[in-house]
């Protein structure tokens, strides 16, 4: 069984929409599939924010501040860090 791995609706709908058969009156579509049509449309939706990308400032030699939320932490204790433990941004931007 698949993961709950998330998916773009719109991206599966029209992916639906080039290898579908039947008629439809949902959409444009002359040869649909009403009953896979409705079960993309009523599908559940996962509860879920865009990733964020930040980076570690430096403010001075002992505080860095997370360029997203602007949370200031201990150098020494985010040192290998590769997100923010407060915003969670990853920090992969470039400088």
């Amino acid at each position: 069984m698949p993961n709950d791995d998330l998916i773009s609706r719109k991206a599966l709908q029209a992916a639906f929409e080039n290898e579908c058969v039947g008629e439809c009156g949902c959409c444009k579509h002359v040869k649909h599939n009403p009953e896979g049509c409705a079960l993309i449309d009523n599908a559940p939706a996962v509860d879920a924010e865009p990733v964020r990308h930040g980076k570690w400032e430096i403010i001075n030699r002992n505080e860095a501040r997370c360029s997203e939320c602007k949370i200031i932490r201990n150098i020494g204790s985010q040192t290998g860090w590769n997100f923010c433990p407060n915003c969670g941004a990853k920090m992969d931007k470039e400088e």
